[in-house]
């Protein structure tokens, strides 16, 4: 929903924000103190990084799984079908017409 491009003023504020924090932390406590600022910032986004990897990770595998059973019972009916003299078609491939004798 947003536009691509913010406005030019509000650009502006904001790059003048980071320059004014990073300013004062600098002046304030000197580098450790903006290094300690940026860690504490990003922690919080490293975080949900992580929770999203292991989500992401976790519905890979469910959907491997998934996956794996839909074969195992395609398998089985193929099998199935072969016992029985049925010949197995081949997903999406249409049936050979009875010849007309």
């Amino acid at each position: 929903g947003g536009k691509l491009d913010s406005p030019v003023p509000q650009r502006i504020f904001w790059a003048v924000m980071e320059g004014v924090v990073a300013a004062v932390l600098l002046i304030g406590g000197g580098l450790s103190a903006l290094q300690t600022a940026s860690i504490a910032t990003g922690l919080p986004f490293a975080i949900v990084l992580l929770l999203m990897i292991y989500s992401l990770g976790k519905g890979f595998g469910e959907e491997l799984y998934h996956l794996a059973v839909e074969e195992v019972k395609e398998i089985v009916r193929r099998t199935e079908q072969e016992e029985r003299g049925v010949p197995a078609l081949v997903p999406g491939a249409a049936a050979m017409p009875a010849a007309d004798d």
